[in-house]
């Protein structure tokens, strides 16, 4: 369970977040004006409803952007998209009992029995600690077993369109591996065809969404529609009008993790880190405050103090690509108008009770966050 989903369905963290105050009043923007106005201009509208998997495309480009314009190569093939991109038959998602139907559809009459096949004994895998290799080899021999070659050729991978059950992964791995080598070329100064790049970013979006939450596009994850391309190009040609506000004086971390940290909350990534300031990249069609928002930057920001390594954050900000305004917070601000130290130190004993594995850190953690905030313990 990620932070985000921790913030929405764990009774305890729930309440505990719904505690921290409306800060709108802090909140800045770079140039004259509210940071929330009534009415925002929306500089770039979707035609119709904004397809979700456009924010995390978004997400992809802005990074390469980031790091084009700042001539730092950080990411290189190491994504979140990659690891949906395993997620294919080998790795732990496989706990869902209708998870066959994203893998292995097969004809209507043959699903249910296969399904609750491929179910059972991924689950007698586990408690045998047999490796996921193992488990899907005994899948296999039981589909050759059991299905015609009739009924295997009636069968269609949603991931991959046409592609066979034996070829599919190292075809999914080439396409991946073109994806990023375009991709860093993009980084790396060279002129990149933006349409293409459009598209490679759809496709990362796809996987990473699928990693996140098991979303997967009914025609598979290489599925890109032409609506989905212009929305892409709209939104990057505006940002980068606005590329002032993503240039670096000495530190630029894409999607940010928390270490030791991040396993208390089930995962969390941040979206970039400049300098001293967290930045949430946000896709939506409305702007304005939102205390969700807000309890997903002090959240991730909790989990910075957690975390030794972690830069200093001295700022918590905000970029909606839709309306092109940057809103930020100070940190000061923040611990000014409420007990940050008294909500994080709960925080932490609730992860902490949710996952005992790591009581054996407790004391790295715990240092952390004193050497982090003894400039504003009272």
């Amino acid at each position: 369970m990620s932070l985000t989903r921790l913030l929405n369905h764990n009774k305890q963290i729930k309440e505990l977040f719904k505690s921290i105050p409306n800060m709108k009043q802090f909140f800045q923007k770079l140039n004259e004006g509210p940071a929330f106005p009534v009415k925002a201009p929306i500089i770039v509208k979707s035609d119709g409803r904004a397809n979700p998997i456009v924010g995390h495309a978004y997400d992809y480009w802005l990074r390469a952007f980031i790091q084009r314009i700042n001539n730092r190569l950080q990411e290189n093939d190491n994504l979140v998209a990659y690891q949906g991109l395993s997620l294919l038959f080998t790795e732990k998602k496989f706990f869902d009992k209708d998870a066959y139907k994203y893998h292995l559809p097969f004809i209507k009459e043959e699903e249910k029995e296969f399904g609750n096949y491929y179910y059972e004994t991924y689950l007698k895998m586990k408690e045998e600690n047999k490796t996921t290799d193992e488990w899907f080899e005994a899948v296999l021999d039981y589909i050759h077993e059991k299905y015609t070659e009739e009924i295997l050729e009636n069968m269609e991978l949603k991931f991959f369109g046409d592609f066979t059950i034996t070829t599919h992964y190292s075809e999914g791995e080439i396409i991946y591996d073109n994806i990023i080598e375009r991709r860093n070329s993009y980084i790396l100064g060279e002129s990149v065809d933006d349409t293409q790049l459009m598209e490679d970013c759809m496709i990362l979006g796809n996987l990473d969404a699928f990693y996140r939450s098991n979303y997967i596009h009914e025609q598979g994850v290489f599925y890109v529609s032409e609506k989905d391309i212009t929305d892409l190009l709209n939104l990057t040609r505006e940002t980068q009008k606005f590329s002032s506000l993503f240039i670096m004086n000495h530190t630029l971390i894409c999607n940010p993790s928390f270490e030791k940290a991040s396993i208390l909350v089930g995962g969390a990534d941040a979206d970039i880190l400049i300098d001293s300031t967290l930045i949430e990249i946000k896709t939506e069609s409305q702007f304005g405050y939102k205390a969700d928002h807000m309890r997903q930057l002090i959240g991730y920001y909790i989990l910075s103090l957690f975390t030794p390594s972690f830069p200093k954050i001295d700022k918590l900000a905000i970029y909606n690509s839709r309306f092109c305004r940057y809103v930020y917070i100070n940190i000061d601000d923040i611990f000014d108008y409420f007990d940050l130290i008294g909500f994080a130190k709960e925080f932490i004993e609730i992860l902490l009770e949710r996952n005992s594995l790591l009581n054996k850190d407790k004391d790295v953690i715990q240092q952390s966050f004193v050497t982090k905030t003894k400039d504003f313990q009272k």
